[in-house]
């Protein structure tokens, strides 16, 4: 199935869909492979192989793929990508996200639960659900929402800026402006914790690292706390190690 300029893709199942421009999918839509460039809109999109998605992407269902990459705008239901998902702009998802690797620059919006392998993020987060993932890595701007974090290793900051753009005062000044805090709603639960500028009630892992700006009510530690002057803490606990 292809399509240039303006047209509508009907219900069933499709080897490979191209778009080259404004396509309106009809109903549930099944393929192998997805090319699309410009506007698509529909119901709800399983792709058995690639989904590429450049330009405005909406679905009042779900998109599924066994690896998706998107550029620009996307919003849907629940989102399943089974291997991969490389986002870069604007992603909002109504449901939940569930997948492999989630790689994404931009904003990422999730009003359901995160269950993914590798969570890598810069720019904003926005999750209602808790994220759980084995690695979390998340470089933040204008700091964030998350309900929780439950992993292996943690690492949460504000992004930055490297080399001698990054020295100069008014990009620095800039900079702080707009990194903001990220704010964990429930809790922070991992193996090792690194935080930098993170609000939040409960933090708990077997080495915890605490940076400027953070701020946390209680800090749950199995071997080591590291904890910058510029951070608040309320309360630290020691526990044991469960084997």
């Amino acid at each position: 199935m292809k399509i240039e300029g303006k047209g509508k893709i009907p219900a069933g199942q499709y080897d490979i869909i191209e778009i080259d421009g404004n396509a309106h999918l009809l109903g549930e839509v099944t393929c192998g492979a997805l090319s699309a460039e410009g506007r698509v809109r529909g119901a709800s999109l399983a792709c058995t192989g690639e989904a590429v998605l450049r330009g405005r992407a909406s679905f009042s269902g779900g998109l599924a793929a066994t690896e998706l990459r998107t550029l620009g705008t996307l919003t849907c239901g629940a989102l399943a990508a089974r291997e991969a998902l490389v986002a870069a702009g604007e992603v909002r998802i109504r449901g939940s996200l569930t997948g492999g690797d989630i790689s994404a620059l931009g904003t990422l919006a999730v009003g359901g639960e995160v269950t993914v392998g590798v969570f890598t993020l810069v720019g904003r987060a926005e999750l209602a659900g808790q994220l759980s993932a084995p690695r979390v890595e998340i470089a933040f701007a204008r700091g964030g929402e998350l309900e929780a974090v439950k992993g292996e290793e943690i690492e949460i900051r504000p992004r930055h800026v490297r080399g001698l753009l990054g020295k100069i005062p008014p990009v620095r000044r800039l900079l702080a402006a707009t990194r903001g805090i990220l704010s964990v709603h429930t809790s922070i639960e991992g193996d090792a914790v690194r935080l930098d500028r993170v609000r939040c009630p409960e933090v708990t892992g077997r080495t915890v690292t605490l940076g400027d700006g953070c701020s946390v009510d209680l800090v749950r530690y199995r071997e080591e706390i590291t904890v910058a002057k510029g951070a608040r803490v309320g309360r630290v606990e020691k526990i044991e190690w469960k084997k």
